[in-house]
């Protein structure tokens, strides 16, 4: 699925949903408020989620945008199945000082900010399987 330039897919991850996005390199700043609402419907607020965000070709995160961002990640808080959530900056280090500074607004680690896809991945492996250590698999980490 696309919205205002951000692709979305859905897939699953060690018995995790995965939901996956990528970023645009523009932002439409008429469309990221309707962007921002869609993405609630990717949920399935009973089943563990992890999220993947691909920022490797994100431009400038200005405008609305980083409000937004911050928005979306605060909406993110109160899914009741929430995992884990990883960044992937490639070799992009202004997006990565950039997204760092949103979840530091919006009080979230950054710890979770990866060049590679595979350390994205890596990181998200490891905290399913620590939330299922924590859990049983059956709560919130």
């Amino acid at each position: 699925m696309e919205i205002a330039g951000f692709s979305f897919s859905i897939g699953e991850l060690d018995g995790c949903r995965l939901i996956e996005s990528t970023f645009p390199a523009v932002f439409d700043q008429q469309r990221l408020w309707a962007a921002a609402a869609s993405y609630p419907l990717l949920w399935e607020e009973s089943i563990p989620t992890v999220t993947l965000n691909d920022v490797s070709n994100m431009g400038e995160l200005d405008g609305e945008a980083p409000a937004v961002l911050a928005w979306t990640l605060r909406q993110n808080q109160l899914r009741a199945q929430i995992v884990a959530t990883s960044w992937v900056i490639g070799t992009n280090l202004r997006a990565g000082e950039q997204i760092r500074d949103v979840l530091v607004q919006v009080g979230r680690p950054t710890n979770n900010v990866f060049t590679t896809r595979q350390e994205a991945t890596s990181f998200l492996m490891d905290r399913i399987r620590a939330w299922r250590e924590s859990t049983g698999g059956s709560g919130r980490e």
